[in-house]
C-alpha cells in the first residue's frame, strides 16, 4: 500500500487537533470561537524551558487557525515550498492558491500579544478578491530577512560611512486591511525610482496627528494616529511644515518603531541631542509588538534626510561635525 503524501497526513492531523482544541473547550470552529480561545488562551512556555510545551501551544492554536480559515475560505495545509515556517506545513487558500505562514503567526502571537492576533489572517484572506488600492510603501529593519524577494530600497543612500542602521521601503498596496508588498517577479511592477515617485505622492495623502511631548529640555513632535506614520520620514512637504514650526532649518527625526515618527530640533545642544538619541534607543530596545525600525537618529533638512546625529563630541571637530557623525 503506497504511503499517503506526507502533506495529507498533516492536514488530517492538524484537522484532528483543531477540532480536539475546540471541543474540549466547547468552542466553534469559527471566528467567534477563535476570538473566545484567544481571549482565555495562557502564555506558551518559553521555547528554551520547555521545547515540546512550546511547541504544543503553538501547533494547537495554528491548527485551530487553519481550520477557521478553511471553513469560511476554504483551503488546506500543504508543504511549504518556501520554507517559510518552523514546521514544514503552510496553509493555502483556495481563493488564490497563495501561501499562509499560519504556524509563524501562532508564535508570533504568543511573543507579541495581540498586535499579533491570528483573527488578522482572515482580514488578509477578505482583502484577496478586492482592488489592489493605492500604491505605497511600509518601513522594514534593515535586515529584514524576505528583502531579498520583495521590491524595496533604503530610506537614504550614501549614509555608510556613518554606520547609519536605515530602515527599508518595501513597494505594495495599501487594502483595507493589509499592506500587500510586491514581490520582485511582480509581473506589473514598474522601476524603483517610479514606484519610489508614485508611493510619494500617494504617502502625501496620508493623514496624521501631531502631538508634543516635553522632555526636560527636550520637546517632541510625536506623528502617530496611522499605519504610515513612521513612513512621514519622506513626505517632504509634510516635513517642512514642521520646519516652520519648529522654526528650525535642521530636524532630528527617527523611526524607532512601526506607525510612530519622532522629530525635534536638530540644532540644539549635545546633551539635548543625546537625550532624543536615549528615548529613541529605549523605544527600539522595547521592540513593542514586534514593531521595531531603527535607532537611528537621522538629520532633515528642507525636508529630506542629509545625514545622521550624533552626541559625541571628540575634541577638534566643529558644531556641523558633530551633528553629522562626520570625521
Amino acid at each position: 500500500m503506497a504511503r499517503p503524501p506526507t502533506a495529507d497526513l498533516a492536514d488530517a492531523a492538524l484537522t484532528t487537533i483543531a477540532q480536539r482544541v475546540m471541543g474540549e473547550r466547547g468552542l466553534a470552529l469559527d471566528e467567534d470561537g477563535l476570538e473566545a480561545l484567544l481571549a482565555t488562551l495562557p502564555a506558551a512556555p518559553a521555547h528554551d524551558d520547555d521545547e515540546l510545551g512550546y511547541y504544543t501551544a503553538v501547533v494547537e492554536l495554528a491548527a485551530v487557525t487553519g481550520a477557521v480559515l478553511r471553513a469560511q475560505f476554504g483551503g488546506r495545509w500543504v508543504d511549504d515550498p518556501r520554507q517559510m515556517s518552523d514546521i514544514p506545513f503552510v496553509f493555502a487558500l483556495s481563493r488564490d492558491g497563495g501561501f499562509t505562514n499560519v504556524v509563524g503567526k501562532a508564535q508570533k502571537y504568543f511573543r507579541y500579544g495581540d498586535h499579533e492576533s491570528p483573527v488578522q489572517l482572515l482580514r488578509a484572506a477578505e482583502d484577496l478578491g478586492r482592488d489592489a488600492g493605492p500604491l505605497l510603501f511600509t518601513l522594514k529593519p534593515s535586515g529584514w530577512e524576505p528583502a531579498t524577494t520583495m521590491i524595496c530600497a533604503p530610506i537614504a543612500t550614501g549614509l555608510d560611512a556613518t554606520g547609519a542602521d536605515v530602515p527599508l521601503m518595501v513597494f505594495g498596496h495599501d487594502r483595507p486591511n493589509t499592506f500587500a508588498m510586491m514581490t520582485r517577479d511582480a509581473p506589473e511592477a514598474d522601476p524603483p525610482a517610479a514606484l519610489r515617485e508614485r508611493a510619494l505622492r500617494n504617502l502625501a495623502e496620508v493623514e496624521v496627528q501631531v502631538d508634543t511631548l516635553e522632555l526636560g529640555a527636550v520637546s517632541v513632535r510625536v506623528v502617530h494616529d496611522s499605519y504610515f506614520a513612521a513612513e512621514k520620514i519622506l513626505d517632504q512637504a509634510f516635513l517642512r511644515r514642521l520646519h516652520a514650526e519648529l522654526a528650525c532649518e535642521l530636524l532630528a527625526v527617527a523611526v524607532p518603531a512601526k506607525s510612530r515618527l519622532l522629530v525635534t530640533r536638530g540644532v540644539a545642544s549635545v546633551e539635548a541631542i543625546g537625550a532624543f538619541m536615549t528615548v529613541v534607543r529605549g523605544i527600539y530596545d522595547e521592540d513593542e509588538g514586534g514593531r521595531q525600525l531603527s535607532p537611528t537618529v537621522f538629520l532633515v533638512s528642507d525636508g529630506a534626510i542629509v545625514g545622521v546625529a550624533s552626541a559625541t563630541a571628540p575634541k577638534k571637530r566643529g558644531f556641523w561635525a558633530r551633528l553629522f557623525g562626520r570625521s
